[in-house]
């Protein structure tokens, strides 16, 4: 398996006090790998046409006195940003948003001082799920327009996973998911074990079950019944769902070494049956699939000889992404509907720039003087893209927001 150069964290580990973010604008000539020809994308860097890119980088503002790093969770549509501060005493967490220059806390329900206030995901209404902790136990909350719900249930000991455009949320309650839906709960345990992981805008349910034999399956849950999607032999484990009811998930081969492949699962529609897709690799062995959008466009990353390289999958096609010149790995993080990808590639020395696929084009989003690596973790409809980056000498963590005009 080819080793990583660079690696982000595995989660973006997220007062009254209003702080206007410093834009910093940066005129970047961005690397550049043409997509195209009827196979794999060339991995090699070279410029293409169009006009150079304008990269525009606004920090959400700088750490304070209080907060020791600042993380991205969650972007929406009207460029709303969900995150949290990681700060110090007997309050480890302070959530927030930041729109256009202005970032607001959001409070916790409780006098409680050792209650914190933890964002998990905003909706395209701006509405925040996350959590609190009351007595010492979490409390799932639900924040709108600034100001916070309990929905838990009597006793709390729950935390929310996901919440959709309509408001409804995705919790973990003790061990078992179940629908939050305006005051209603409905349980979500289709399996003897069952792991969750998010919900579409049609209230379908995703996650990962362990049946009687022992084995991991992807499903889609509605109030109707559940899917078992099926695998390759082995497991299959859930990643991401449409609002089409397109699940995306990574599953384990069956012969051995039991390497993983992405996959699609379609469900039955225009007289065809639901069908379960191996997306194939390049090159390599393996490919891990991290997003879908509504138009049914997977990205992910696939091994090659030299590294990972992020991949885009449509129509039955894989295509390599590329790497920046010099650099050996990227990865696609997510996809808006308008095919635009953002993540991350490693440079020449083996640092990571966040950086954005658009128009067939690999654009190097750059780090900002003073610090050491970036990442890009999410992208909205308009283009917008969210990330952070780790100061060079404090190893804090600033939340960006990259906008990108041309190329």
């Amino acid at each position: 398996m080819p080793s990583e150069t660079a690696v982000p964290p595995s989660r973006w580990v997220r007062r009254r006090a209003r702080v206007a973010g410093l834009a910093i604008t940066l005129s970047l000539v961005g690397s550049v790998a043409a997509v195209g020809g009827a196979g794999v994308a060339s991995a090699a860097t070279a410029p293409a046409g169009g006009g150079a890119p304008r990269v525009t980088v606004t920090d959400l503002g700088a750490p304070d006195l209080l907060a020791a790093s600042l993380f991205p969770e969650d972007l929406n549509n009207q460029g709303v940003v969900a995150g949290y501060g990681l700060l110090g005493g007997p309050q480890p967490f302070q959530a927030f948003t930041w729109s256009q220059g202005t970032r607001t806390p959001l409070p916790a329900p409780t006098a409680d001082p050792g209650a914190f206030s933890f964002p998990v995901a905003i909706n395209n209404q701006g509405q925040v799920a996350g959590f609190t902790t009351v007595g010492g136990t979490r409390h799932s909350l639900r924040w709108d327009a600034g100001t916070p719900t309990d929905i838990s249930a009597p006793g709390g000991n729950s935390h929310p996973l996901a919440i959709n455009d309509p408001g409804q949320v995705l919790l973990q309650e003790g061990g078992s998911p179940a629908l939050w839906d305006n005051g209603t709960r409905t349980a979500v345990a289709p399996f003897p074990v069952t792991n969750a992981v998010g919900l579409n805008d049609a209230g379908q349910v995703f996650g990962t079950g362990r049946g009687t034999d022992g084995q991991d399956r992807a499903f889609v849950w509605t109030r109707t019944g559940t899917v078992d999607v099926g695998s390759f032999g082995l497991t299959t484990t859930a990643v991401d769902l449409n609002d089409g009811g397109q699940l995306v998930g990574n599953g384990a081969l069956t012969r051995s070494p039991n390497y993983t492949h992405g996959f699609v699962w379609t469900p039955p529609r225009n007289g065809r049956a639901a069908a379960l897709t191996d997306i194939g690799t390049l090159a390599g062995l393996e490919t891990e699939v991290r997003d879908i959008s509504d138009a049914g466009v997977v990205v992910g990353r696939s091994s090659t000889q030299t590294g990972w390289h992020a991949v885009r999958w449509t129509n039955g096609r894989l295509t390599d992404l590329g790497v920046l010149r010099g650099g050996s790995s990227s990865e696609a993080i997510a996809v808006n509907e308008s095919g635009q990808a953002a993540g991350w590639a490693s440079a020449s020395d083996g640092r990571a720039h966040a950086t954005l696929w658009k128009n067939g084009r690999l654009i190097d989003l750059g780090i900002p003087s003073g610090f050491t690596q970036s990442y890009a973790v999410d992208i909205n409809d308009a283009g917008l893209v969210l990330g952070y980056a780790i100061q060079d000498l404090t190893g804090a963590v600033h939340s960006l927001v990259w906008t990108v005009t041309g190329g």
